[in-house]
C-alpha cells in the first residue's frame, strides 16, 4: 500500500500540472474517477501544506518517504487519497 502510495505521488508531482491544487485535483480524479470539490481540494491542500513545513524542517524524516519533501508531502497526500471513502468504495 505505501508503494502504491509512492507511485500515485509520483504521478502527480511529475505530471504536467503546474499548481499543487492541480496536481491533487488529478490524484483525486485519478483514484476515484471524479472532479475534486472545492471543500475537499482546500482540505488536502492544507494538508499538503502543513506536511511540506515539517517534511522541510527534518530531511530524515522527509528522506523515508521521497527525495524532496514536496514528494513526501505528495506520498502522504496520495496515501489519504488512497484511503478515501470515494475510493475504496469506487
Amino acid at each position: 500500500f505505501h508503494e502504491c502510495a509512492q507511485m500515485l505521488g509520483q504521478r502527480m508531482n511529475n505530471s504536467a500540472e503546474e499548481s499543487i491544487q492541480e496536481k491533487i485535483a488529478l490524484g483525486y480524479r485519478a483514484v476515484t474517477s471524479q472532479k475534486i470539490t472545492s471543500d475537499r481540494l482546500s482540505e488536502l491542500h492544507q494538508l499538503f501544506l502543513e506536511l511540506q513545513q515539517t517534511y522541510a524542517k527534518d530531511l530524515s524524516l522527509s528522506k523515508k518517504l521521497a527525495a524532496t519533501p514536496e514528494q513526501a508531502a505528495l506520498t502522504v497526500v496520495a496515501s489519504v487519497l488512497l484511503n478515501l471513502d470515494e475510493a475504496i468504495n469506487r
